[in-house]
């Protein structure tokens, strides 16, 4: 199958019979994914939270720890709600979550090491890098790392099996462009409009003088305030928020990422 019928196959997922089904499942599996979450990859988190406040309070000036420990938060946030996301015949456990450690620290390392490329990229060719960066960078929002992520914890932990998992996401976000660029664009709308009211709202809880620009896909960098300071810690805690609306995405790409698998596998083997 060539690309356009390739495409055109993809978008039978928004004819109402099939939209319906699909919304169903996703349904399903959003509310699955919630109850792992606030029962497993929750507490992980507040724990390793912590470990960054206290770092944050006894050694402020070790900025570099800091930016790992809180660019680990996400990574591990992100990898372990897809792991709660996916199905399984396993139920859903510490014991089912702990068998992938492994697999998260090698997931770790290499987006580790493909953001440092981006930066690096970006900062000798400009442009170039940061198209790149869309690559490697954990979007909250991204088709292809959410395929990413599920293509690795479907294989054998290695090394090799990233690269393959990263082959294998590119060609299924490819295939599929059209679906996966409207889901991009929806939630990319949703996620930024939410997060932004959000730190709009605890601004002026907590007193401060802040105000909303609309954009065309939300709200997105629009929360503007003369604290700066006071400003960071909002983006910390709209960096947590979103977090606690990954589940949703991730429900909906691994529905869609099972659909078309169980359709077409051998295309993403």
């Amino acid at each position: 199958m060539t690309i356009f019928p390739a495409w055109k196959d993809s978008l039978r997922l928004l004819k109402p019979s099939s939209l319906k089904l699909f919304g169903l499942v996703t349904l399903k599996g959003i509310i699955q994914t919630y109850s792992s979450f606030f029962k497993y990859v929750l507490p992980v988190l507040v724990l390793l939270a912590g470990i960054y406040l206290g770092v944050f309070v006894i050694f402020p000036e070790y900025k570099g720890v800091l930016n790992i420990i809180f660019y680990l938060i996400w990574v591990t946030g992100s990898f372990l709600i897809y792991a709660a996301a996916r199905p399984s015949v396993l139920p859903k456990s510490y014991s089912y979550f702990r068998a992938f450690g492994c697999a998260l620290l090698f997931f770790f390392i290499f987006d580790l090491c493909a953001n440092y490329l981006a930066n690096l990229l970006n900062e000798k060719i400009g442009q170039v890098g940061s198209i790149l960066t869309l690559f490697s960078e954990p979007l909250v929002v991204s088709p292809l790392y959410g395929f990413f992520i599920l293509f690795f914890l479907d294989s054998y932990t290695s090394v090799k099996n990233l690269f393959i998992s990263f082959k294998r996401a590119s060609v299924m976000a490819w295939y599929n462009y059209p679906i996966c660029l409207l889901i991009f664009v929806l939630f990319l709308a949703i996620f930024n409009g939410i997060s932004d009211l959000f730190v709009f709202m605890v601004a002026k809880l907590l007193g401060y003088q802040a105000t909303l620009q609309l954009s065309s896909l939300g709200f997105s960098d629009a929360v503007l305030m003369e604290d700066s300071e006071i400003l960071n810690y909002l983006y910390i805690a709209r960096f947590y928020f979103d977090l606690l609306l990954l589940p949703l995405f991730a429900s909906v790409i691994t529905a869609f990422y099972v659909k078309r698998v169980h359709e077409d596998f051998k295309r993403y083997e």
